[in-house]
């Protein structure tokens, strides 16, 4: 990519500022930073000094400036390309984000302890609600988040349900007996209207680890689902899409999933006060390329263009890759099916938002 031939068409920026705290609180709860911040702190600078937040996630004293770069580095495409100094932007960025919640963790029936999953600031979420807030003025009214990492963004459905008011129970302990209480909790990215201004889908990996094995792929979640329930209505125009998903110049009506295959069939569900939530778990182990494809193509792609988004976020993890090792075998695309998903979200793109899209690295080893 620094080689002569992009020269004149891709610009690269290595010093983003960190977040700023507040772009933060849109997304995530006060206590969760300072949790981490402080365990962050507490580690000595030695490079050797390494502890964990959970067997998955480890941290340094360096960590939490590294979260806070990450997620300045969104905020900052965000502002290149809302103010049409670039096209669209990819932040190759770590830790990756879109495992972490509003207050971190965030648990499944599959996996009720839950674990941060390498993640630490949802830098997604961070992104497309800085998007929301600071740009209201400038057109940023819908903002819509993609996510086709072979793992299951909970956490950021977690902070997009969390837009809407809600209640949430929690779990406590004293050296008297254990309970639980219950909060409101609400996070808004602009204001009451967020349930319409929002979109949120993922397409995953959603089984178990292997056959008979009892353990569910991480995190556990993403079964296939619809928050709107979306049942054969038309969704709307979009241009006609071929067998490979390449646009025609006529256009015609597509509903969305014209086939009934993506039909919720069990499974966590996410809120459903919030805005719109589209989940597409792929079974497994083993490839199923087409019906990744066909979910994009057949059910997401549909409801984006209905959407009409003035800009397009998207969680970019590699890690369905045919060749990935701890991925147990889930999804298994190649380079070319996510070349083709990239030029599908550029058409969308280019269709609704003027390009807008701003891209952000999650897993991928």
């Amino acid at each position: 990519l620094k080689s002569e031939i992009f020269q004149d068409s891709l610009t690269w920026d290595e010093k983003p500022k960190k977040a700023a705290i507040g772009d933060i609180l849109r997304v995530h709860d006060w206590s969760y930073v300072l949790k981490l911040q402080t365990a962050c702190q507490s580690i000595g600078s030695s490079p050797l000094d390494v502890r964990h937040l959970d067997p998955d996630t480890a941290i340094s004293h360096g960590t939490f400036k590294a979260a806070m770069a990450a997620a300045g580095a969104v905020c900052h495409a965000v502002d290149e390309v809302i103010q049409g100094k670039v096209k669209n932007a990819f932040c190759p960025v770590r830790p990756p984000g879109h495992h972490a919640g509003p207050h971190g963790v965030v648990t499944s029936s599959h996996d009720p302890n839950g674990s941060h999953g390498f993640c630490l600031l949802n830098n997604v979420a961070i992104g497309a609600a800085y998007a929301m807030s600071v740009y209201r003025h400038s057109g940023i009214h819908k903002v819509a988040i993609l996510d086709f990492d072979v793992h299951h963004g909970n956490g950021t459905e977690a902070c997009v349900a969390n837009t809407a008011p809600s209640l949430d129970t929690f779990e406590f302990a004293t050296p008297y007996g254990k309970g639980t209480q219950t909060f409101p909790i609400y996070k808004p990215w602009h204001d009451e209207h967020d349930k319409d201004a929002i979109f949120f889908a993922s397409v995953q990996g959603y089984g178990p680890k292997g056959f008979g094995l009892g353990s569910f792929v991480y995190p556990g979640s993403g079964a296939t689902c619809d928050t709107q329930q979306v049942r054969g209505e038309n969704a709307g125009h979009i241009d006609e899409v071929n067998g490979i998903g390449e646009v025609e110049d006529s256009e015609i009506e597509i509903e969305e999933d014209p086939d009934s295959e993506f039909k919720y069939s069990g499974g966590d569900m996410p809120r459903t006060e919030g805005p719109r939530i589209i989940d597409v778990g792929i079974p497994g182990p083993g490839a199923h390329v087409p019906l990744w494809k066909r979910s994009w193509r057949d059910k997401i792609f549909p409801a984006l263009v209905k959407f009409d988004p003035d800009i397009i976020f998207i969680s970019a993890g590699f890690d369905a890759h045919k060749k990935d090792d701890i991925n147990f075998a889930y999804i298994g695309i190649q380079e070319k099916d996510f070349e083709w998903i990239t030029d599908q979200i550029v058409q969308v793109a280019n269709r609704c938002c003027d390009g807008r899209i701003v891209s952000v690295l999650e897993g991928g080893y």
